[in-house]
């Protein structure tokens, strides 16, 4: 009962969530975002104890996804930043991409999550009822929670 296209959605998402993880999130004992200005098309090797985890979730024709790394070197101003940016359509000339994505998932999925536990991990979910035709994304807003804990 999933359409093809919205299947594509998820998958766009979710390999968005996963490159971001990747490439952004790795940090080294400084603070410093290791790959974050790597070529995303440059192939990146991460230890067993540093890879992102993605776990799928399919109800009838409801996509679930939950993204997590073991960093928590994510930011919610950041997310805030980047999303009104890409929203705005302001690309950034960073080496490592163009900033966007958190606008392409945003504008892909019908709710998203953005849970951060500083330096220890970082948890996005969305879900992406799959059965229908996509509504114009002015009737319906995307729902978004971010938040920052200690736990």
């Amino acid at each position: 009962g999933i359409r093809p296209r919205m299947a594509a959605l998820a998958r766009d998402a979710v390999e968005e969530l996963v490159t971001n993880a990747i490439y952004d999130a790795p940090t080294d004992e400084s603070g410093r975002h290791i790959y974050a200005d790597t070529d995303r098309r440059h192939v990146v090797f991460l230890p067993e104890s540093a890879r992102p985890r993605v776990e799928l979730t399919i109800h009838g024709t409801n996509i679930a996804a939950t993204m997590s790394d073991p960093h928590g070197s994510l930011e919610v101003a950041t997310v805030r930043r980047f999303l009104a940016q890409g929203l705005r359509g302001d690309l950034s000339d960073k080496a490592g991409g163009a900033g966007l994505g958190f606008a392409r998932i945003y504008g892909l999925v019908d709710r998203l999550i953005v849970h951060v536990v500083p330096r220890v991990r970082t948890e996005i979910s969305f879900t992406l009822e799959a059965g229908t035709a996509r509504r114009d994304p002015a009737t319906r807003p995307t729902g978004l929670l971010l938040w920052s804990s200690n736990a």
